[in-house]
């Protein structure tokens, strides 16, 4: 009897080794494959959809996988469907198919070698490519009138806008400006705007003051610096003039 139990026993451990030996196999011998896939162009500052597929031939209760990236070439970062961002290092992944946008900060190509591994590090790598620009956007500097009066306060007008509405970088515009052929000052929001001298404003239109303190046909030049980095350079040019008055005279007749 007790021989008998010393057998059972002995083919109890040997069966246990065996199991744990053979799922380690099974886990193994199931390859799988990692897929991504991207929008492949864009600007700087957008936030480009890129999906990842985690697949393999048999479901295996309990198989970890872990997300990784490196970039090749470019500048920029990952973020999750929360907005959190993501600089790379390895994090072990809640599904197998899930999505990160790309914010690229810089033009030109990017490639980013993307990475998935298992619980045993055997990992699967993907590269994918963006080819990234400025986003286009638009500056305009108007007159609000046709006449502008010496030592007086002259509304103009400057508007800053993004041709690309899905950008969602919130960072302000840098605005420089000069003026040639005369002098005076540009007045936003009550405050002197020294001249050469970069000041943030948001995007949209803002209403702005000229003072000119001369004379004759000024050229008020803008340059305007995107979030992004683009930079363009708007003129408007103003006739300055005094102010028109007039005397009248009569004579008294004395007799």
């Amino acid at each position: 009897m007790k021989q008998k139990l010393k057998l059972f026993t002995c083919l109890g451990i040997l069966l246990l080794g065996c199991t744990k030996d053979f799922g380690d196999i099974i886990i193994d011998t199931f390859d799988f494959t990692f897929e991504g896939t991207n929008e492949d162009t864009g600007f700087v500052y957008q936030e480009l959809t890129t999906t990842f597929d985690i697949n393999f031939s048999r479901q295996i209760d309990g198989a970890t996988f872990f997300f990784d990236y490196e970039i090749l070439e470019g500048e920029g970062y990952f973020e999750d469907t929360d907005g959190n961002h993501y600089d790379g290092g390895e994090i072990e992944l809640e599904k197998l198919n899930f999505e990160y946008k790309y914010v690229p900060t810089i033009i030109g190509k990017h490639r980013i070698l993307v990475k998935a591994l298992d619980y045993r590090k055997n990992q699967k790598e993907v590269e994918l490519e963006y080819i990234i620009d400025y986003a286009p956007f638009t500056v305009l500097l108007n007159k609000v009138s046709n006449q502008f009066i010496i030592n007086r306060e002259n509304a103009i007008e400057l508007t800053m806008l993004s041709e690309n509405p899905s950008l969602t970088l919130e960072k302000d515009y840098i605005v420089t400006y000069s003026i040639e052929g005369g002098t005076g000052t540009i007045i936003y929001n009550g405050e002197d705007l020294e001249v050469n001298k970069e000041y943030a404003f948001e995007k949209g239109s803002s209403e702005l003051i000229y003072f000119p303190t001369t004379l004759g046909t000024h050229t008020i030049t803008v340059t305007s610096t995107s979030p992004d980095g683009l930079v363009k350079v708007v003129t408007l040019e103003v006739f300055v003039e005094n102010i028109a008055f007039s005397i009248n005279a009569s004579l008294e007749n004395n007799e």
